[in-house]
């Protein structure tokens, strides 16, 4: 069934949404510089797919902290925490994947170099 969301509401659920996607990206941009650091090929498109990933997986914490902004000043420095948080903890968790994917690789790349050509 569907219902009519008073406009006071829409408005907050339309704060909410237009505040996350300066977030989302930011988040781009640091896994694109992640890749750049390990030598990882990576293109926007799957930056934006990871990011938009973890956000959906963390959208509860994320709404918990786009709704905190209704508390005047204590809201808004909650928010700012929660979106720094979460993705610092991206970054960090992206950054390990692609530090294991450049070892796989370099692995992967000495052993081709030691083995002996067939020639």
């Amino acid at each position: 069934m569907k219902v009519e969301i008073p406009e006071p509401e829409k408005t907050k659920c339309n704060y909410v949404g237009a505040d996350i996607l300066p977030i989302c990206a930011v988040q781009v941009t640091m896994i694109l510089g992640l890749a750049r650091i390990f030598n990882v090929p990576i293109t926007k498109e799957v930056a934006e797919a990871q990011a938009k990933a973890y956000m959906v997986g963390n959208f509860g914490k994320m709404l918990a902290g786009e709704l905190s902004k209704l508390v005047p000043i204590f809201g808004s420095a909650t928010n700012a925490t929660v979106a720094v948080g979460l993705t610092e903890y991206l970054g960090w968790e992206v950054a390990e994947d692609f530090y294991k994917k450049s070892l796989e690789e370099n692995k992967i790349l000495k052993e081709a170099q030691n083995k002996p050509s067939k020639l």
